[in-house]
């Protein structure tokens, strides 16, 4: 499940995972979230649709049975907490956004102060984008501008 940002990776101490395996819903959990997931669900009783029901109510056989030796035994060691998938190196990951960002606390700008604004801003995010081409070989495919005025106070 996407506990913990980014990359939906967290920590959970072993005295924790029944805890958090029955606050868990099925789909909310990695391979489990289409036709496996609705598979298993059809497995369960009416009402039970956490990770927890899976590990209460569905042994290792029945799941093998019902989806195969592989998946089977990934949603019996899943529903327990266990993932043999090993963890990734996240360092030097990229960014998958570049942000400029200015607050105004004045209530009012007039025009040469707001093109002045923009113009910076405009300039730091293409410089940044440039760098990023250079370095890993893409370029972005999108580009939002967001403006938000509000009253003070």
């Amino acid at each position: 499940a996407s506990y913990g940002k980014p990359n939906g990776q967290a920590v959970i101490f072993p005295h924790c995972i029944d805890y958090v395996m029955e606050e868990t819903k099925i789909r909310k959990v990695r391979h489990l979230g289409g036709k496996i997931g609705k598979k298993v669900q059809a497995l369960l009783p009416p009402g039970e649709e956490t990770m927890g029901s899976i590990a209460r109510l569905l042994s290792l056989p029945v799941l093998t049975q019902e989806l195969g030796t592989e998946t089977g035994r990934l949603v019996f060691d899943a529903c327990r907490g266990v993932d043999s998938e090993p963890v990734r190196e996240t360092a030097g990951a990229l960014v998958k956004s570049i942000t400029a960002y200015k607050s105004f606390f004045k209530t009012s700008l007039d025009s040469q102060e707001i093109t002045k604004w923009i113009t910076l801003l405009a300039s730091d995010v293409f410089s940044r984008v440039e760098q990023d081409s250079t370095r890993n070989s893409r370029f972005p495919k999108s580009l939002t501008i967001h403006y938000h005025c509000s009253k003070p106070g």
